[in-house]
């Protein structure tokens, strides 16, 4: 087909869709740059799947008290369901405790802790014993401490994450 064959009014809008496709895409590539950034930006930040835990009633306070084991249930369950424990990524990363057949959060409550053993990718022990040394002599665990009073007071979890950081 010749220039001259072409059906009027075709040919000369041709590049100019082609410019506005090209500024187009060019748009929405640096669109997706910023969203990548700030998507970073709020992996490194605090958490927000952690909130108050609500007072447990008066009868498992007493139980808790005078048993240990109710104590320890109710931190088990507090920590299941926290967002920052994740008992599939625990189980991957320490075998023993697979092969054990333990339940992870109560081996992270009494035992993984103190070892130095993260209870998810989105928390780290060893950076939290290390930041907040009145946690390390409490003998508390730290991702209870966090859980009871460490988010209300924005300490940092892992690394990358200063103390006091804005959510």
């Amino acid at each position: 087909m010749t220039p001259s064959e072409q059906r009027p009014g075709t040919a000369p809008h041709l590049p100019n869709a082609v410019m506005e496709m090209q500024q187009t895409i060019e748009r929405l590539y640096l669109s997706e740059q910023s969203l990548r950034r700030q998507v970073s930006a709020l992996r490194a930040s605090h958490p927000v799947i952690c909130h108050g835990l609500g007072r447990p009633s008066l009868v498992l306070r007493i139980l808790m008290r005078l048993h240990g084991g109710f104590r320890r249930r109710y931190q088990v369950r507090i920590l299941q369901g926290c967002g920052l424990f994740d008992a599939r990524w625990y189980l991957r990363r320490y075998e023993d405790v697979r092969i054990a057949g333990v339940d992870p959060a109560l081996h992270y409550l009494l035992y993984g802790a103190a070892e130095g053993r993260d209870p998810g990718p989105h928390f780290s022990t060893t950076h939290y014993m290390r930041l907040y040394p009145d946690i390390s002599k409490s003998d508390l665990n730290p991702l209870w401490h966090y859980l009871v009073a460490g988010w209300r007071e924005r300490r940092a979890i892992r690394p990358g994450m200063t103390h006091g950081e804005q959510a």
